[in-house]
């Protein structure tokens, strides 16, 4: 248990707070556009390491019928506890979708791999590639639907095209369906760009941290959003896995990955589409830090 936890803190938590605090301080220091650099990241480098990641992974679309189902229900669960929370807690309007994103949207794929590897070992990478790309799906359609500041539905909908995102893991998964062939030059340009999507949205959320403001109300919020992301979760996860006859590595690794902190993206979308960031930005901290050890105790305890 011991080792999960600081194999988690040395290759998960000190590298990304490490280029958070760059991120702090060069913001406090200059100033920078965070919404450009957003842009940039959303439209240029994300887009590149979905695609690239997909294909390098080679994961057909009937493979995915199992993690897709448990995506679906898991989510839409934890949509719906967002939403019944945020309205027990008094969120306000300005913060009721920041709420629900923090608690249903999961870092799925760059926090809770090294300690999968590490506890499992090599054959648990296939389940943990199903994981990631079923839970990414929502990331790249309902969080950006959400985050939207349109008034209608179409104009929400219109905002999720204009991230390409989803385009980017359609596109893959036709390829690896069809078994299409992806020139190597195509996949050495979105593996260049794709590497910097990662860090560079650790960073942006470093300069959103220099930005936070932070009332009374909105920490009670922040720690109801973590408990929500890190205790209640796994607990959720567990028996529609049950239900779904999901079993050993399978059930383990994707118990593991839905107990992960809250993702990224939504905050990229807040800055996208003039959202306020401050919710998001702290439950990511907050959920980050604390994520060794409540992983580490989703391990001991269920796994």
């Amino acid at each position: 248990m011991w080792m999960g936890f600081i194999t988690t803190i040395e290759q998960s938590i000190v590298p990304m707070f490490l280029i958070i605090a760059c991120g702090f301080f060069y913001q406090r220091r200059k100033k920078g556009s965070i919404k450009e650099i957003t842009d940039l990241t959303l439209l240029v480098l994300a887009p590149m390491t979905v695609f690239n990641k997909l294909v390098q992974h080679n994961i057909a679309l009937p493979e995915l019928g199992d993690h897709l189902l448990f995506m679906l229900l898991l989510t839409g669960a934890m949509v719906v506890i967002g939403w019944i929370g945020a309205i027990v807690l008094r969120s306000g309007e300005e913060n009721r979708i920041p709420f629900i994103l923090s608690v249903s949207m999961i870092n799925i794929g760059n926090f809770g791999v090294p300690l999968i590897h590490f506890t499992y070992g090599a054959d648990a990478s296939y389940y943990a590639i199903l994981t990631f790309i079923a839970f990414n799906l929502p990331l790249t359609t309902v969080a950006i639907y959400l985050s939207s500041g349109e008034s209608s539905r179409l104009g929400a909908f219109k905002d999720m095209l204009r991230i390409p995102l989803f385009h980017a893991a359609v596109l893959a998964l036709v390829v690896t369906t069809f078994s299409i062939p992806v020139p190597a030059i195509a996949m050495k340009v979105t593996s260049y760009l794709g590497q910097a999507a990662f860090p560079v949205f650790i960073f942006i959320l470093g300069m959103q941290v220099a930005n936070i403001k932070l009332s009374r109300s909105m920490i009670r919020l922040v720690a109801a959003a973590v408990i929500i992301r890190l205790v209640l979760s796994p607990v959720i996860a567990i028996p529609i896995m049950d239900m779904l006859h999901f079993e050993g590595i399978e059930r383990n690794v994707a118990l593991i990955q839905t107990s992960c902190p809250s993702a990224l993206l939504p905050l990229m979308y807040a800055i996208r589409f003039n959202r306020p960031t401050s919710l998001l930005a702290a439950t990511i901290l907050t959920s980050t830090l604390l994520a060794s050890a409540s992983l580490t105790a989703v391990i001991t305890i269920f796994g």
